[in-house]
């Protein structure tokens, strides 16, 4: 793991470089694509350097905006499951607290998920994913939910390492760990139809924001 974490890391570097040339051209200035690539680059030079035994110590939580990172998150997103034939439904306040989180690792996160649920719907007739926020007493509560079969045994759901995963089957474990890591959390809500996860993020100005 180490050396493959080197060996992407080196792949990083070299495309943060191309980066930075082709952020010199002016008619790329507030491109949204361009910009969400950057996030997209530094998110993954972020995850190479870990060390699966430290594997929070590269993002840090800090007050952002969560309007900002959900425009992101679209702009990343809704292309990916385009490709796959998948709708993806956003149903977010107009109105959204400032949280802390690692833009970064949050967009991770969203991707991970994301990544389940498009090779969940590959079978599927209906082929959705549905992302939902709600404020509730201290935190913002967002739900990625899909259309697809669901999930039968969910109890080692966000164990590393399983049997039968594709890659390491560390993508849940990471991204719960992340999660903690930034104030927050991902849990698997079994209530839900289809296969629904839940990210928390603590709001950071609870007087601004207090729903309770």
């Amino acid at each position: 793991m180490g050396a493959v974490s080197h060996e992407v890391r080196n792949v990083c570097s070299a495309i943060a470089v191309i980066y930075q040339n082709l952020a010199r051209n002016q008619s790329l200035a507030k491109n949204q694509d361009f910009e969400a690539l950057g996030s997209l680059v530094e998110a993954l030079n972020k995850i190479a350097s870990l060390e699966l035994r430290q594997s929070t110590g590269g993002f840090e939580a800090k007050m952002v905006d969560l309007t900002e990172i959900l425009d992101e998150a679209r702009i990343v997103l809704e292309p990916y499951c385009a490709e796959s034939d998948i709708t993806v439904n956003w149903k977010i306040p107009g109105k959204l607290p400032c949280v802390w989180a690692d833009r970064h690792g949050l967009l991770h996160v969203f991707l991970n998920l994301t990544k389940n649920s498009r090779r969940a719907l590959e079978g599927a007739s209906l082929k959705r994913i549905d992302v939902s926020v709600s404020v509730e007493r201290g935190i913002v509560a967002i739900k990625v939910a899909d259309t697809g079969p669901g999930i039968a045994s969910a109890e080692k759901l966000f164990q590393p390492l399983q049997k039968g995963a594709e890659a390491t089957g560390l993508g849940l474990f990471l991204s719960r760990a992340f999660m903690r890591s930034l104030r927050g959390d991902l849990r698997y809500d079994p209530g839900a139809p289809g296969c629904c996860f839940v990210i928390e993020l603590a709001i950071a100005d609870t007087a601004e924001f207090d729903h309770g």
